[in-house]
């Protein structure tokens, strides 16, 4: 009899990453097909005769149209992904933790841990000895949870938010593609988004592996 083995907490935690990237791309892709087709129509429209009539209602419906897809709407889809990123890998390092817990029979939770998620699970893998958060990734953790919050709780100001002044030395560094816009608002390119999700990605396939998960593909166990 032929068995097959798959560990599903593996495969549904890789599968939330894929899902993120998938509406990324739909979404862009989505949003780049509704600016063309809304600017032609725009473009389509009779041209007045005088400069100043085209400017009160052609251009005016151009400017609008590029602010919105090339300022709006890039913002808010980059924040929500940002924010969505953040509740998966939250959850997930929670889980993984839990289900060392279980399958090792540890006598005691993440929960019972204080701090940050960062923080919990570095002391929770610590407490028992087990793999650990490198540290370059526990840096780049601190950095987007940074992010993060100034989108949740700043609504992107960086004037006033919650550790300002580690936010607006992340974003000065050349390395992380931050900047701020004329408002002083965060701005979150797509590369820094993706860039996140590929290392987050990583750090936890290295933790499978290195925490002894089952694969997150079916594989066959038994052949009699």
């Amino acid at each position: 009899m032929t068995k097959f083995r798959i560990d599903w907490f593996r495969a549904e935690t890789l599968g939330d990453f894929g899902e993120l990237r998938r509406y990324f791309e739909r979404v862009e892709s989505q949003l780049d097909e509704t600016s063309r087709l809304e600017r032609y129509v725009i473009e389509s429209q009779p041209k007045p005769k005088d400069w100043d009539t085209y400017q009160e209602t052609i251009q005016q419906e151009l400017d609008t149209h590029r602010y919105e897809f090339e300022e709006t709407l890039p913002r808010i889809l980059i924040y929500s992904l940002v924010t969505s990123l953040h509740t998966v890998v939250e959850y997930r390092l929670k889980g993984i933790c839990n289900q060392v817990k279980k399958r090792k029979n540890l006598p005691i939770s993440i929960t019972k841990f204080q701090g940050n998620i960062v923080e919990k699970a570095s002391n929770f893998l610590k407490a028992f000895n087990l793999p650990l958060l490198q540290d370059g990734e526990i840096q780049r953790l601190r950095d987007f949870i940074l992010v993060r919050n100034c989108i949740v709780h700043n609504t992107g100001f960086v004037e006033g938010s919650h550790d300002e002044n580690a936010l607006r030395s992340l974003i000065s560094s050349e390395a992380c593609g931050l900047s701020l816009d004329w408002e002083k608002r965060i701005v979150v390119p797509k590369t820094y988004f993706l860039k996140s999700l590929d290392a987050f990605l990583d750090m936890f396939q290295r933790l499978f592996v290195a925490l002894d998960f089952g694969s997150e593909i079916m594989v066959r166990v038994e052949d009699t």
